[in-house]
């Protein structure tokens, strides 16, 4: 009864083709089905009906991206972190990545656990310092008339102390 209602839902076109969930879907696309006790994940049903229960720790992905598949020939239970890696999301993406944005093999991993390129790392520090550098020159420049008379108050209030200190 149960697997009859399951089985009436799903758009079957070959065993190597995606088996389409046709009933009720989450937001994010994945079926759902009522097994006469709770509301579970169509993909899960079908594997575990199909090819029996899925490990403890473990999690199902979808081999063929699509998240409304219920072919178990399309599914593996994997961990949850390389399901995540295995994904399209933004950290997958990054990881996937071999080469900083200035074309260089990403050569270390920084304290924070991101990678990095030490080339780029080096030019971004030269550049750092060289524009702080000219930017302290500017202003040095812009600023020289009150840093004499700093230098100078700072001389005369210091005076009895620096001749102390020599004698």
């Amino acid at each position: 009864m149960i697997l009859d209602r399951f089985w009436a839902k799903v758009a079957r076109s070959g065993p190597k083709a995606c088996w389409l969930w046709r009933a009720g879907k989450t937001r994010g696309g994945y079926g759902q089905f009522y097994d006469g006790t709770r509301t579970v994940y169509a993909h899960r049903f079908a594997y575990e009906f199909l090819v029996g229960p899925i490990p403890a720790g473990l999690t199902i992905d979808h081999l063929c991206r699509n998240r409304s598949c219920v072919n178990p020939a399309h599914l593996e239970p994997v961990t949850p972190g390389l399901n995540v890696l295995r994904g399209q999301g933004v950290t997958a993406m990054n990881l996937r990545k071999t080469m900083c944005p200035g074309g260089h093999r990403y050569d270390y991993t920084k304290p924070n656990g991101g990678r990095g390129c030490r080339r780029c790392e080096i030019a971004k520090y030269r550049a750092d310092t060289e524009k702080y550098g000219r930017y302290q020159a500017q202003w040095y420049q812009e600023n020289k008339e009150h840093v004499k008379r700093y230098k100078a108050a700072w001389y005369l209030a210091n005076k009895a102390r620096m001749t102390d200190v020599n004698a």
